[in-house]
């Protein structure tokens, strides 16, 4: 059932546009994919296959005048919130601070984009009284979210903040599981952080991936339709639409290119 939960909204992201990653305040530390696996995603050279899953389970065509038009939740999604404070129980979110995240996850999802996804609150947030859980490193972290695991929902850890100033939270899909510092609750600028880690979850890439290697075969091109010449060193390994953008970059059309 997992796989199945993660391909669907794999799938279903394309939909979600730049949105709801402009608010991000600083950085996040959610790695880029491996360029093997970029290469094997089946949209990759190929965004039509993605459009074509999108009517198939009822969206509007691609030339329609709304994208996606209004309607109910069609897919629910639930959160395990795992929420880390001092050895006296001070600190994170109280009870309105994790319905205001629940709330604007929701906004973000549904009403800004439109994309049909619902999130709920699965059971009661989980608190863990331990100080050397407030402040971590990235592996730290890493090892926190795999050691805390819940199957069958998102798992998204709040703590206090990262060692290293200016990042915004991360995630790791195959775990289902994101974490964000005290910022993305108390500072109303970061209320989108917890949006952008959950699209990562959902198979979302970065927009500027592959631009710190400075490599025009990887980093993304400002145009959205710019097509690769027909001799080229970059050789895509599959020759389908030939559009520059959705074989660089995060490999969506839909997106606009960042400041990267």
């Amino acid at each position: 059932m997992k796989p199945l939960i993660i391909i669907i909204f794999t799938f279903l992201i394309f939909t979600l546009t730049i949105k709801s990653q402009s608010v991000i305040t600083e950085k996040c530390w959610t790695p880029e994919i491996d360029t093997t696996e970029f290469r094997n995603l089946p949209w990759y050279d190929n965004n039509n296959y993605l459009e074509h899953f999108l009517v198939s389970i009822g969206y509007p065509a691609v030339n329609s005048a709304n994208r996606i038009v209004g309607s109910p939740v069609r897919f629910w999604i639930p959160i395990r919130f795992w929420i880390y404070r001092d050895d006296n129980g001070i600190g994170g979110p109280n009870a309105i601070q994790i319905q205001l995240l629940m709330d604007d996850l929701n906004r973000r999802y549904h009403q800004t984009n439109n994309a049909m996804i619902g999130f709920y609150m699965k059971c009661v947030p989980t608190f863990i009284n331990n100080s050397t859980h407030v402040t971590k490193t990235f592996a730290g972290a890493s090892l926190l979210m795999a050691s805390n695991n819940e199957q069958g929902c998102f798992n998204v850890h709040i703590i206090g903040n990262f060692n290293q100033a200016g990042i915004a939270g991360f995630s790791i899909p195959l775990l289902n599981a994101s974490m964000i510092p005290a910022e993305a609750f108390t500072n109303p600028r970061a209320n989108g952080d917890l949006a952008h880690e959950i699209g990562h979850i959902l198979g979302l890439q970065h927009t500027h991936q592959f631009s710190a290697w400075n490599w025009k075969c990887l980093t993304e091109c400002v145009s959205r339709t710019r097509t690769w010449p027909t001799f080229n060193l970059c050789l895509p390994n599959r020759i389908i639409s030939k559009v520059v953008c959705e074989s660089t970059g995060d490999g969506l059309r839909d997106t606009q290119a960042d400041r990267n």
